[in-house]
């Protein structure tokens, strides 16, 4: 009979294709409905003349027949599955399972204790319609007030009452992982807590009198004991379920709703970019409705029974099946009973991807030994920072994480489903410590490292890489002239090989052996195609996951940091003609001049982000304000950092080297100008010497090499209080992958912006190389000659306490290593900076003299050059790296101490740096809500 038959070819295929049901242990039989079921050792196939033959097997079976199987339901004595429509397959995000029946399906995801779950009838209908975009809490549960079905954001209701025919989706709005709510641990004293729209239901003006006289307490009665809080700190579970208020109705036409920027799922929603509660709407009414949304809201009532233990981070979770609780919003609750003193860690540009964590393993097997010693995992130095950001908090000496940008190296992996989830969801499980360290049988330093589950808050915003949403070759060759298969210019000139490895610490050698061939070659398009960036609404990975907000504050007591998206690439060479020519004749404006410098410019800033931080700074009188962004607002042309721009030099420094480094910068407008007879004439607004300040007015000619465009200018003046305002503290940016520090001054009597740069907050025992010219070769364009520098030597810089300006540069002879080319080196000592941060005795005192002070952090995953002992890589011994982070000490809501910390230094010093407290570990009580400091 066809049921036999169809069975038993399910069962070959099912076979060869690698699930192996095992033996039979029942014949086909009869199930019911006309259908057939046959039972093997692991699982069953089904037919049915309507749906085919499929196999059920695993939890998923056993959920399958306790809700029923194919028959009734045992409590609701009703078919509600039916028969099976597909075998068992993988969710969009790869990581849960799926079995499809007739009128619903059954989830299964261990590591979100979804173990079973089934969605069925108008729930289902709608949540597949929807796109299965998060997982079931429960099964579909049927009440006196209709089905309800409970997920991670969210909750599906069907009423009862035959008047309804739509499902209404409930909309569980918490905070997210990358901007968590900071409350006390009192929550009776919390105000955004208090006014946090937890919960929001919308629906037509039409339906709401009906839904009122039926169903009055329908959103306390679906989310009462089901929402509640949980530590991530501790082991042991001890969730605090939470009740709620009574209904608050909002329209759309209320002058407290805003245009959708929580990314619910309307048209129209609930702003709460204002640090998380409902803000008045100040940017006019929307136009009238005749049948508009109303919003019904609710927050959490049950304050007074609330206590949260101090210092300690929380999930907010929903109670599912068999009592299990899902979390629903991972590490989005942080109490701390006050924030006068408190430490936070700024790393930016970390770059992660799951792609990295498979290069070491085909190192190895290709006998690659060097390179799996020295490859740089970008994934690793994360989990390092969450492994050392837990010890202090442990300490009582960290509250938070600061990341600002390129949080992965690009949104998919090649093959990826562009509707999945993408390297966010693997930036997401690196937090939460669902992401273990590889290579532990082949690399020695990972042999003894577990992963470990952040337990700080973190807050993050976007950076360029951020919106990028395809994976780059190591290696790759671009024909500069393919255009639609013409290739404009034969002959292979202006073709250009792309160094992606690098930063990675790896050979060219080696990054063949990780690519299987010699490179990739890119036409124009799809070099394009490598740096093309979705949309800022495109990007639901990163909103639905980690952050739906993309400018906000997050107030800390008396201070506020300020997060700034400064958006994706600016200036990008495209695929076109017209772009082709541009590149191959030089026909390119500043930013995409640094785009193809690989020094891109972002997008950066607007009007409402200088009004953000306008009103932040009008609303803080007293204490802190940080700024985070990605892209800096100064970086001086070429990424280089020469020592001759610190005021600690400059008043002394020599002419030439600053007349020097701007011909470096522009040889043909430095010779047009003058350069060439008077090296003082050129680009005036770059001073010679005899002021500490290097540069001043605006900060376009070289200073604008890499950063937030847009308002750049009104961003400075805005950071240095001449908007009428106090000035802001300090600026953490990266995106350069370079450690610098500058600060801004102001000439009254010219009214511009003045630019210093030097080791403010502590001077480094080396620093980065500075060039010299050593030839200026005149070259004739046209009528004209010009002076370009041909040939430039590296000296190696060490800031010495006793060290002059205008020291001569020696050539010292270092027997540390066995490479003759690098044993001889030229080298400059130059004065520290006086007065750094580190070192004040009153730090109020030392920001009133140097604030705002603007620093660029270098990445926390690349290396800013490769630092491999490999002569025909580095033909002179490499340059320091600052691959690290910063640590920022506030003390009476005054920044006391900052120190950087390299990740060299972080794995020299076994994770334990000098400066770290000796004896105060921290102890938490969970039980009692209470936090003790203990010796240890």
């Amino acid at each position: 009979m066809a049921a036999q038959q169809e069975i038993s070819n399910k069962y070959n295929a099912l076979k060869l294709a690698g699930t192996d049901l095992g033996n039979p242990i029942s014949e086909v039989e009869s199930s019911g409905s006309g259908g057939f079921v046959r039972k093997y050792q692991f699982g069953h196939i089904y037919w049915h003349a309507n749906t085919g033959a499929h196999e059920v097997h695993g939890g998923i079976l056993e959920a399958f027949l306790r809700y029923g199987g194919v028959g009734k339901h045992p409590v609701y004595g009703k078919r509600l599955l039916g028969y099976p429509v597909s075998d068992e397959k993988a969710m969009n995000d790869k990581a849960g399972r799926v079995s499809y029946f007739e009128w619903g399906a059954i989830y299964w995801n261990t590591s979100k204790n979804v173990r079973g779950n089934a969605v069925w009838g108008a729930c289902f209908t709608h949540y597949k319609a929807m796109g299965e975009s998060s997982y079931p809490a429960t099964s579909t549960i049927i009440t006196p007030i209709g089905e309800i079905t409970y997920f991670e954001t969210s909750c599906l209701w069907k009423p009862q009452s035959p008047e309804f025919i739509n499902v209404f989706q409930i909309s569980l709005n918490f905070p997210q992982l990358g901007r968590p709510m900071i409350t006390v641990p009192k929550l009776a004293d919390s105000e955004d807590f208090s006014k946090f729209p937890m919960v929001i239901c919308g629906l037509r003006a039409t339906e709401k009198s009906l839904l009122e006289e039926l169903y009055p307490d329908f959103i306390q009665t679906i989310c009462n004991h089901r929402i509640g809080l949980r530590p991530v700190i501790t082991n042991v579970r001890n969730t605090i379920p939470l009740t709620f208020t009574h209904l608050q109705t909002i329209a759309e036409v209320n002058a407290r709703v805003r245009m959708l920027r929580t990314r619910l799922g309307h048209d129209i929603g609930i702003d709460i970019s204002a640090g998380g509660i409902l803000d008045d709407f100040d940017g006019g009414l929307p136009p009238a409705n005749p049948n508009p949304i109303v919003y019904y809201v609710a927050t959490p009532a049950n304050f007074a029974d609330i206590q949260l233990s101090n210092n300690v981070l929380y999930d907010l979770v929903i109670k599912g099946d068999n009592d299990l609780w899902l979390t629903s919003s991972a590490h989005c609750f942080y109490a701390k009973s006050s924030w006068d003193n408190f430490a936070a860690i700024h790393a930016t540009d970390l770059h992660v991807s799951r792609r990295l964590d498979s290069f070491r393993k085909i190192l190895h097997d290709k006998n690659k030994t060097e390179g799996v010693n020295n490859f740089i995992n970008f994934n690793d130095s994360f989990r390092d920072l969450i492994i050392y950001a837990n010890k202090l908090h442990r300490k009582g000496v960290l509250d938070m994480l600061i990341l600002t940008g390129d949080l992965v190296d690009y949104i998919f992996e090649n093959g990826d489903d562009r509707n999945g989830p993408g390297n966010f969801s693997f930036f997401k499980k690196m937090i939460l410590g669902q992401s273990p360290f590889p290579d532990k049988e082949i690399y020695p330093p990972n042999a003894s490292k577990n992963h470990e589950e952040l337990q700080i808050p973190v807050f993050t915003t976007l950076g360029n890489h951020d919106y990028r949403p395809n994976a780059y070759d190591l290696i790759a060759r671009i024909d500069a002239g393919d255009y639609g298969g013409y290739d404009l210019i034969p002959g292979g000139w202006k073709d250009e090989i792309v160094n992606q490895f690098g930063s990675m610490n790896l050979t060219p050698d080696e990054a063949r052996a990780i690519l299987g061939r010699d490179h990739v070659y890119y036409s124009m398009n799809t070099a394009a195609s490598k740096v093309e960036a979705v949309s800022t609404i495109s990007l639901y990975q990163y909103h639905g996951m980690i952050n739906q907000v993309d400018n906000y504050v997050v107030n800390l007591g008396k201070n506020k940091l300020v997060m700034i998206n400064t958006e994706s690439d600016y200036g990008i060479i495209g695929a076109s003609a017209e772009d082709s020519l541009k590149y191959i004749f030089g026909f390119l404006n500043e930013s995409e001049e640094n785009f193809v410098d690989s020094n891109p410019d972002s997008v950066g800033l607007n009007d409402e982000k200088l009004g953000m931080l306008k009103r932040s700074l009008e609303q803080t009188p007293d204490g802190v304000v940080i700024v985070g962004m990605h892209a800096p607002p100064l970086n001086p042309k070429n990424n280089e950092m020469p020592h001759f721009l610190r005021e600690t030099e400059h008043p002394e420094v020599n002419k030439e080297l600053i007349g020097g480094y701007l011909n470096r910068c522009d040889y043909m407008g430095f010779s047009i100008q003058g350069g060439h007879n008077d090296h003082t004439k050129p680009y005036p607004d770059w001073l010679r010497s005899n002021s500490r300040n290097f540069k001043r007015k605006s900060p376009g000619d070289f200073l604008d090499y890499g950063v937030s465009k847009g308002k750049q200018e009104e961003f400075l003046k805005l950071c240095n209080g001449r908007s009428g305002t106090r000035k802001v503290d300090l600026v953490l940016s990266g995106h350069g992958h370079k450690r610098v520090e500058y600060r801004l001054g102001w000439s009254d009597t010219d009214n511009h912006l003045r630019y210093y740069m030097d080791f403010y907050t502590e001077n480094p025992s080396e620093y980065y190389k500075t060039k010299y010219n050593k030839k200026i070769t005149p070259i004739t364009y046209g009528h004209g000659v010009f002076y370009k520098v041909t040939e430039t030597e590296e000296v190696r810089i060490y800031p010495k306490d006793s060290a002059a300006v205008n020291a001569p540069i020696t050539r010292i002879v270092d027997h540390r290593d066995d490479f003759v080319p690098w044993q001889s080196i030229q080298s400059l000592s130059v004065p520290t900076y006086p007065n750094p941060l580190i070192n004040a005795t009153s730090p109020e005192n030392w920001w009133n003299q140097h604030r705002p002070i603007i620093v660029q952090t270098a990445a926390l995953g690349p290396i800013e050059a490769n630092n491999r002992k490999d002569v025909s890589v580095n033909p002179g011994r490499p340059g320091p790296a600052f691959r690290g982070f910063r640590y920022i000490k506030i003390n009476n809501n005054v920044i006391s101490k900052m120190h950087y910390v390299t990740m060299a230094e972080l794995y020299s010093n076994n994770f334990r740096m000098p400066w770290e407290p000796n004896s105060v570990d921290v102890v938490r009580d969970l039980s009692v809500g209470e936090v003790r400091d203990s010796r240890l």
